[in-house]
C-alpha cells in the first residue's frame, strides 16, 4: 500500500502543476487580431489624395519614389493615384497596402510560465513564425524600402519570428495574449516635411 501512495504522490507531483498546452489552433485564433492586419506604406503625407498642395514642396523625395514605384502621377499641380494607386491605396491606413493580412507559418510552445497571477489557470511563453499571406510586387523596391524610418521593417517579404506570453483566464476557456509588451505592426512608415 505505501508503494502505490508514493506512485501517486510522485505522479501527482509530476503532472498536477503543468496545465494542457494550447494546440496550434487556439494559439492562432488568440493571435487573430494580429495576423487580419494590413501591411502598408503609409505617411500623413498619403491621408488625403490628391495629395494636399502646401506638403508637395517639402515632400518631393518621398512623393518621387511613389511615382517612380507606379502608384501616383502627377496631375497638373498635385499628384493623384495610379490606376495600380487606386487598387493599392487605403485612405484609413493612410498609404498603400502590399498584404491584406498576415499568417502564422508555425507555432511552438517554448515553456509554460510557473508564475502566474490567481486570475489565471494556466500561461505559457510560444514563439511564433508570421510572415505576408501575400506581397505585391511594387514594394518589391529597394528605394521605397531604404527611404523608410528607422521603425519601419525593411524586409516586407520574409517570415519574422516572436516569443509572446499566452493564458487562459479562470473560468474562460479561450486563450489570449497577456503579454502587454507584445507589438506587431507591419508595416513601412514614411516621415513627412512640414
Amino acid at each position: 500500500m505505501r508503494k502505490v501512495g508514493i506512485v501517486t504522490a510522485c505522479v501527482l507531483v509530476l503532472t498536477g502543476c503543468s496545465k494542457d498546452q494550447p494546440s496550434e489552433e487556439e494559439i492562432k485564433n488568440a493571435l487573430t487580431i494580429y495576423t487580419e492586419k494590413k501591411g502598408c506604406a503609409s505617411s500623413v503625407l498619403f491621408k488625403e489624395i490628391p495629395i494636399n498642395l502646401r506638403y508637395i514642396k517639402n515632400n518631393q523625395n518621398i512623393i518621387k519614389i511613389f511615382v517612380n514605384a507606379g502608384l501616383l502621377e502627377k496631375t497638373d499641380d498635385s499628384y493623384t493615384l495610379t490606376a495600380l494607386g487606386k487598387e493599392a491605396y487605403d485612405p484609413s491606413m493612410n498609404g498603400f497596402c502590399y498584404t491584406d493580412s498576415y499568417k502564422i507559418n508555425s507555432v511552438k510552445v517554448e515553456k509554460e510560465d510557473a508564475n502566474i497571477p490567481s486570475t489565471l489557470s494556466g500561461a505559457w511563453y510560444v514563439s511564433l513564425n508570421i510572415s505576408p499571406s501575400q506581397v505585391s510586387d511594387w514594394v518589391k523596391n529597394e528605394e521605397l524600402i531604404n527611404a523608410a524610418s528607422r521603425l519601419s521593417e525593411k524586409d516586407v517579404e520574409s517570415p519574422k519570428t516572436y516569443t509572446v506570453r499566452l493564458g487562459k483566464k479562470i473560468g474562460v476557456e479561450e486563450l489570449v495574449v497577456i503579454e502587454p509588451r507584445f507589438s506587431f505592426e507591419p508595416g513601412l512608415k514614411y516621415n513627412m516635411g512640414w
